[in-house]
């Protein structure tokens, strides 16, 4: 969101200009490009509850009549909303910079270049998860406490062990309520990008322009997780991934105010994904007298002591593809258009997963790998693949202008989305794991209007709907991995948005949407409480006729601007309103992750200079202070190792007040 041109937000698949992922939609975000004067641009932000700066910078402008530059920064550091009460800090802290360079060159009156060129490094320490939701654990063995006031050492004594589980406990992972508060060992996040593109545009002498768009696009990751979201000592994991991409786009585009206007061209785009990540369960982990109490383990409990579980994942990807939309002008308020693409598209995959004592040690002996699957879910494997798609996504769309200001509009669309292969599940498809998805495709039917009212407002309103075929899932194997499949869904809804300036001074904007999602085959992890009402040993269940986790029905917006002259400056009023209705924050559909309805105001106070170039302000952030959950998950290894329900969640940032100049020249 750097130094923005603007921001395009398209609704419903894609397939032509955007290709293949666009499958409900695509944000299409143009960098800004030099002008032709020399302007530039500083804004600085600071929360002071929490620590938080963000800074940005910009400079362009002219290097000759024919050459322009422009370049920005970004700059962050955030020491975070939550606090860590193991490692006495707040979290997640933030440490990021950013920049972008912007070069364009008009070589001549129709040839012209423009090259791209961003990176940065975002480095995260901690995260902003808590544990809730817990019940008792029904094992007589843990004398009905729950997941967290075990792992804290408040589980003493326990039955058959009166000397209890001091090993690996902790006594900061008893809080398990949302409370901005967490209990960890530490986690952290580092990332670097990179990405570059040239642009090359030539005009044609009867106006037919022939763009090349070359891409290039590589990040490394480096992870390390204390994943089992306690202070206490239970596992840890660590991922690394090394992602490479290349592009090429050749495209003609004729030029718009003919009778029938049209664009086509081809893609070709080349990727390679090298990931490799481990689970490692140290020497004093209190996973080891806890297997120790179950009596298909026993006094094998001690091989899990310094177990380690390497894997590593590996995905190459080769795709063509041909596009084609033609836009005909039937009249001057009716036109048509009509369109496709054609891809295919190459996979190679393979994963490879082990048991080894300690990272990097020598491999387990193969007698005790029977032990780790009823109880970490891990299975030792090796799985490779390779699978070759090709999709053709159509797009037909009729507009017709009943008045010189309001448009209706009804589309038919088909996005798609490839398959692959699956890097995260524990287990071979043999032993009941995943290795291979398939491609997804989304149909979608759309019905609107677009319409402007005495040149001082806009309202926009639309109905869709939208069948999934092989919707592309991932669910949670109850222990630490989780399995990428396939389902079908069937989605309707409306949207409502309007802007309204309503005096030269006041401007109020608003939206409000309509959500049914539906499940129609759906094959996902049985939640705590369904498997233990079915059969504890039940992995999958079917929930069709089911909505979806993040699928609130109501959505909703309002907002509003005034801005008057105060003694020779500009005072600036702004406030919107945010509404959400309940919704499922976990995966596996589990009605006791259910996110209650909320509210959010946020506003903003600003005073400027009558010619608007400097700005100081006041922003407040979620000043009605909701407490919401956006995602939540299976504690791992509550239910395996304690029998007991336990749920992980990432908690938005609470109330916030910060101070934002800016300047501008």
């Amino acid at each position: 969101f750097l130094d923005l041109e603007r921001i395009e937000v398209l609704r419903g698949p894609q397939p032509i200009l955007f290709g293949k992922n666009a499958v409900a939609g695509a944000v299409n975000m143009v960098a800004a490009r030099p002008g032709d004067r020399l302007e530039g641009a500083v804004r600085v932000s600071r929360d002071f509850e929490y620590n938080d700066t963000v800074a940005s910078a910009m400079l362009s402008g002219p290097v000759t009549d024919t050459f322009g530059a422009r370049a920005a920064i970004h700059y962050r550091q955030a020491d975070g909303y939550v606090k860590n009460v193991t490692l006495n800090r707040d979290e997640p802290q933030r440490d990021e910079i950013g920049g972008r360079v912007m070069l364009t060159w008009d070589a001549s009156d129709s040839l012209d270049f423009a090259l791209r060129l961003e990176g940065g490094t975002y480095d995260t320490v901690g995260r902003q998860i808590e544990i809730f939701g817990e019940t008792p654990s029904p094992n007589p063995a843990f004398s009905g406490r729950t997941c967290s006031q075990i792992l804290s050492g408040a589980s003493l004594p326990l039955i058959g062990r009166p000397n209890g589980l001091p090993q690996g406990t902790n006594a900061t992972a008893a809080d398990n309520t949302i409370n901005y508060q967490r209990s960890s060992n530490g986690d952290t996040s580092d990332l670097s990008t990179f990405e570059g593109a040239l642009t090359i545009n030539y005009e044609f002498a009867g106006g037919v322009t022939l763009t090349s768009v070359t891409g290039y696009s590589k990040y490394e990751l480096d992870e390390f997780c204390d994943c089992d979201f306690v202070g206490a000592s239970v596992f840890n994991a660590g991922v690394t991934e090394d992602y490479k991409q290349l592009s090429q786009e050749i495209r003609f585009t004729s030029p718009a105010d003919r009778t029938v206007s049209w664009i086509g061209g081809l893609f070709y785009q080349d990727y390679e994904l090298d990931e490799s990540d481990y689970l490692y369960v140290p020497t004093n982990s209190l996973a080891v007298p806890v297997l120790a109490l179950n009596p298909l383990i026993g006094a094998n409990s001690a091989v899990f002591a310094n177990a380690a579980n390497p894997r590593v994942f590996a995905q190459d990807s080769e795709l063509w593809s041909a596009f084609l939309q033609l836009t005909w002008n039937v009249s001057d308020r009716v036109r048509v258009t009509a369109g496709g693409r054609y891809s295919n598209e190459d996979k190679t995959g393979s994963r490879v997963t082990q048991l080894t004592v300690g990272l990097g040690g020598p491999v387990m002996n193969a007698a005790f790998y029977p032990l780790f699957g009823p109880t970490l879910g891990i299975v030792p494997h090796s799985v490779s693949g390779e699978r070759s798609e090709s999709n053709f996504s159509p797009l037909v769309n009729v507009q017709f202008d009943v008045t010189d200001d309001a448009m209706l509009y009804v589309s038919g669309s088909r996005g798609y989305k490839a398959g692959g292969f699956d890097a995260r599940s524990n287990r071979s498809p043999a032993a009941g794991g995943t290795f291979e998805f398939e491609d997804e495709q989304a149909t979608t039917y759309e019905l609107g209007i677009k319409s402007g009212i005495g040149g001082r407002a806009e309202v926009n309103a639309a109905v869709f709907y939208t069948d999934y075929d092989d919707l592309q899932t991932s669910a949670f194997d109850g222990s630490i991995g989780f399995n990428v499949g396939n389902g079908s869904a069937r989605i309707q809804g409306a949207e409502i948005e309007a802007r309204w300036q309503a005096t030269s001074a006041l401007r109020l904007t608003g939206s409000l949407a309509y959500l049914d999602f539906e499940w129609t085959k759906y094959s996902g992890q049985c939640y705590y409480d369904l498997a233990i009402a079915t059969t504890p040993n039940r992995s999958n269940c079917d929930y069709a006729g089911q909505t979806n986790q993040l699928s609130p029905e109501w959505t909703g917006v309002i907002g509003g601007e005034y801005g008057i002259p105060v003694g020779g400056l500009n005072l600036t009023i702004g406030a919107d309103v945010v509404f959400s209705s309940s919704y499922i924050t976990s995966l596996t559909l589990d009605p006791a992750t259910i996110q209650d309805s909320y509210t959010k105001l946020n506003a903003r106070v600003a005073l400027s200079g009558i010619d608007r170039n400097w700005e100081l302000a006041l922003v407040g952030r979620n000043l009605t202070d909701e407490t919401v959950v956006g995602y939540t998950g299976d504690t791992p290894l509550a239910r395996n190792l304690f029998g007991a329900r336990s749920y992980y969640g990432f908690v938005d940032p609470p109330l916030g007040v910060a101070l934002e100049a800016s300047y501008r020249f």
